[in-house]
């Protein structure tokens, strides 16, 4: 699947040019930035996310709304769930500074390197790494997904960001 949950037009970048297979489907709020459902070329399955936006807006009150922690990360966990899965891996999961900045080369975001008002946080590696209140409530978020899903393993890829509470850290080259 790809999630996108982003109103921000900085998600078009994302999907510009690349031809996805026609059976990956996309999972997206329906709050999502409409270009970038635009150029989905695949199924397209929109989801009522929890906030006071999406609830104030939504008329039909027997929709089920799907509760996610602010990041995209959590709608795409969320819809894993929903799989029934046995494992789930989490990707690109930092939710920190690991090497000082917050994503790697070639994004298409901004790349944000030490600021100031940051706190720390346990990495995977044992060291303490910087995080944003931001970045440490998305990382709550998906702490509490974890937790209320103990039937399905959870495994986080990154080996330098921050520690995810419920997932085990698990090396790439491993699976």
């Amino acid at each position: 699947i790809v999630a996108a949950a982003d109103q921000d037009n900085v998600m078009v970048r994302h999907i510009e040019g690349i031809v996805l297979p026609e059976d990956i489907p996309l999972i997206a709020s329906v709050f999502v930035n409409w270009r970038y459902t635009d150029l989905y070329q695949g199924t397209k399955c929109f989801v009522n996310i929890d906030g006071d936006i999406q609830k104030n807006a939504i008329k039909n009150k027997d929709m089920e709304c799907w509760e996610i922690g602010g990041t995209v990360a959590s709608l795409a966990i969320e819809a894993a769930i929903k799989m029934g899965p046995k494992r789930i891996y989490l990707a690109g999961q930092d939710l920190g500074f690991p090497n000082g900045r917050n994503y790697a080369q070639g994004m298409p975001h901004e790349i944000t390197e030490h600021s100031t008002g940051n706190e720390k946080v346990l990495s995977v590696d044992g060291s303490m790494i910087e995080t944003t209140a931001g970045y440490n409530v998305f990382r709550l978020a998906i702490e509490r997904q974890i937790e209320k899903n103990y039937n399905i393993a959870f495994y986080n890829l990154s080996s330098h960001g921050a520690m995810i509470k419920g997932a085990l850290p698990i090396d790439i080259r491993s699976i």
